[in-house]
């Protein structure tokens, strides 16, 4: 993998935290369904594939605040940012936004959901991101004319090209500073299906195949309307997953019987996810292995590969293209949703809570369950970062 120049403008950044999305429902990553992501497939043709990289939480709100700020967060949607906002305690985070904004990027997040909806806009603003574009916004500035299909807000179909709409309407733009924009959509998430303007999969009677097809139709307008705009030529387009897809029964359905994927699957919260990046200002390989990396180190991940300043930070990943970390002889990763551990090796994931420490790693589940407990109560008071 070649390295950054320092001397050529920083290039601007587009991150798809797509809602559940594991990588056994890919074409890239697995044969079973023909044709089921062909335009994930055909973007990942000209990226480099991440393998052996797996979500380190859920749901939607630990998997981005997670994410973003590289911390196995507390608080999750339900009894927390979703449905308990006014009442949490106000903690000072230092995420990806706060660092790209000390070398000039302006930040933005888009979602398909209503802000009436969600808290999701709420998060994202605490957590340092300049702005946040809601299914208000592009209904009014970029959808005009058009109503949102679901109640929750608009479709996958709308999002994307919504985005199209967005992306057009600042080409002029590119030579300013540049930018970093996170995308979440919502309609693949577990339990629903497509709408009317949704393309189904085969015979359309399994809703998740519905929904991880129709979002790589979505995705696959625009990046065909991508690599002939401008931006094709110094922005990164970064394709990854807010969490693993949620074993509900249709996924369970299409994904649990035996399968091409080289993983037998588990009806756990957490398995591998996409990490696919493309990168036009660099010659990467095709291919990469995390080895049993988590969504954790995306933050740090990024930051070492667009080769900015190490400074000091709160994160608790580590880059994945950090030789030490590469060369470890520990293989595995850690994942924590709520009071449940994970630890996952080459052959399995291992969960554990309190009260059901079992099996071969139940030393190791039963301390990490107490620092991640640890690190919860560091975040209540207000003890993660600088104040």
């Amino acid at each position: 993998m070649t390295k950054p120049n320092s001397e050529e403008p920083l290039p601007n950044i587009v991150v798809f935290f797509t809602e559940g999305f594991s990588a056994r429902n890919t074409d890239i990553f697995n044969s079973d369904y023909k044709n089921l992501t062909p335009n994930l497939k055909k973007f990942a043709q000209h990226a480099m594939v991440v393998d052996n990289y797996f979500n380190h939480t859920a749901a939607t709100y630990r998997g981005l605040h997670g994410q973003i700020c590289s911390i196995y967060p507390k608080y999750g949607g339900v009894g927390g940012w979703h449905d308990n906002y006014k009442n949490l305690p106000k903690t000072n985070y230092f995420c990806l936004p706060h660092l790209l904004k000390l070398h000039g990027y302006h930040t933005y997040f888009a979602t398909s959901q209503f802000r009436t909806i969600t808290f999701l806009d709420e998060m994202l603003a605490q957590l340092g991101f300049d702005r946040t574009f809601m299914a208000e916004d592009f209904l009014f500035d970029y959808l005009p004319g058009e109503k949102a299909i679901r109640r929750e807000g608009i479709s996958d179909q709308q999002l994307f090209r919504g985005l199209i709409q967005l992306f057009k309407r600042h080409e002029h733009n590119l030579d300013l500073q540049p930018f970093f924009i996170g995308i979440y959509n919502l309609e693949t998430h577990a339990f629903l299906d497509v709408k009317d303007d949704g393309k189904r999969y085969g015979d359309g009677t399994n809703s998740s195949l519905n929904t991880i097809h129709n979002l790589d139709d979505a995705f696959g307008k625009f990046w065909n309307y991508f690599i002939h705009s401008p931006y094709s030529e110094n922005t990164i387009i970064i394709f990854t997953a807010d969490h693993a897809h949620y074993h509900d029964k249709p996924f369970i359905r299409a994904f649990a019987k035996p399968t091409k994927f080289k993983r037998p699957y588990q009806r756990i919260f957490v398995d591998q996810i996409p990490l696919i990046i493309y990168d036009p200002t660099r010659k990467l390989p095709k291919s990469f292995d995390a080895q049993f990396s988590t969504s954790v180190d995306f933050t740090p991940s990024l930051a070492h590969y667009l080769g900015l300043n190490n400074i000091d930070n709160p994160f608790m990943g580590y880059s994945i293209f950090e030789k030490q970390h590469h060369n470890r002889e520990i293989n595995k990763g850690v994942a924590s949703i709520g009071n449940k551990t994970f630890i996952i090796d080459k052959k399995s994931i291992h969960k554990g809570s309190p009260g059901s420490f079992t099996g071969p790693y139940r030393e190791d589940l039963s301390k990490l369950h107490n620092f991640f407990s640890h690190i919860h109560q560091l975040e209540v008071e207000n003890r993660i970062w600088k104040q």
